[in-house]
């Protein structure tokens, strides 16, 4: 391709390799935005992640993103775990990234079991079967 460039990414990391190791390919992720995030390198579906993508597939991305803030921002259990049912979301993933979601991490971890961290980079997972459907 004229014009094009290569970029290398790399999908031997340790959080692509557990996601991929360690659940179902047809789980969702709700992720903050990230262009390459592990889960969808990992071959898993993200609710939102990188807003272009879902929007050049027609989704409402603005809809969406408003969903997404809510849950990641969420403090009461009664009001999450009927949005994660509605959207069939099955982990969540932090980063230390934003500083504002990790503020709310206490959240997660009083509420969910964390099934994956890495405690150098920070990224950590939840999985939300609490929630169940």
């Amino acid at each position: 391709l004229k014009n094009s460039f290569f970029y290398k990414i790399n999908d031997k990391n340790p959080e692509v390799l557990w996601i991929r190791e360690n659940t179902p390919p047809n789980a969702v992720f709700l992720t903050q935005d990230t262009l390459y995030h592990p889960a969808l390198l990992a071959g898993r579906k993200l609710f939102l992640g990188w807003p272009y993508f879902p929007w050049s597939f027609g989704y409402d991305v603005d809809k969406r993103a408003k969903i997404q803030e809510k849950i990641l921002t969420s403090t009461n259990i009664q009001e999450t775990c009927p949005l994660l049912r509605q959207h069939k979301i099955d982990y969540l993933s932090l980063s230390n990234t934003r500083e504002d979601l990790t503020k709310k991490d206490k959240f997660w971890e009083n509420n969910f079991p964390t099934v994956y961290q890495n405690k150098e980079n920070g990224f950590i997972i939840f999985y939300l079967g609490k929630c169940e459907r």
